[in-house]
């Protein structure tokens, strides 16, 4: 019936917006040299599309500690700015998955099949997270070493659980990649300068 076409439509206009959103989000990151600057625009703009309690971005630490370095949170939530999180939280074997580039949507992080060790659990209870969403930003070095991965860009939803959706897993994606470019140019950059 008319309905259909309605829907191809209104399907059509959403890719489309997304493609807008997509362009300008990159844009806006490539715009700023400054790497603190293109994580900020990152976190705040993933924030506001994803109308996300809280968005973040993780860098690990070469030991398996880590800690939150840019971070866009609504006033009702802590931050995690600076806090530095235990090993535990973050074992060995999902550095390695991530690494090779899963992402995880987790709805509810007490729901049993979502995986979550249990101080993983305890530990975003003290933060109100209730879903999430985690995209590893990885960085190829070179040609013919593994990926190594530099940190995770990750969104909270702290009043409720939630159904992540595809096109939110892709804008985190596309956006982690666009980190990880950057921070080869950063790196580049940093050696030219040296």
């Amino acid at each position: 019936g008319p309905s259909a076409g309605l829907s191809m439509q209104a399907e059509l206009r959403q890719q489309q917006q997304r493609v807008e959103l997509f362009s300008e989000v990159t844009l806006k990151i490539r715009q700023s040299l400054q790497l603190k600057e293109i994580l900020h625009t990152t976190v705040t703009e993933v924030q506001r599309i994803l109308q996300a309690d809280r968005v973040l971005i993780y860098h690990v630490l070469p030991d398996g500690t880590g800690k939150t370095i840019s971070e866009s949170v609504l006033p009702d939530y802590p931050t995690l700015m600076d806090l530095e999180f235990p090993q535990e939280v973050f074992p060995q074997e999902y550095q390695q998955l991530y690494a090779q580039g899963r992402v995880r949507a987790i709805a509810d992080v007490h729901d049993p099949t979502a995986g979550l060790a249990e101080c993983l659990v305890e530990f975003v209870d003290q933060f109100h997270i209730k879903a999430k969403l985690i995209v590893p930003i990885v960085q190829n070095l070179n040609a013919n070493s593994q990926n190594q991965l530099w940190g995770l860009l990750i969104a909270h939803q702290c009043d409720s659980v939630r159904q992540w959706v595809d096109f939110e897993l892709e804008l985190m994606q596309q956006l982690a990649d666009q980190i990880s470019i950057a921070l080869s140019q950063a790196q580049l950059l940093g050696r030219l300068e040296e």
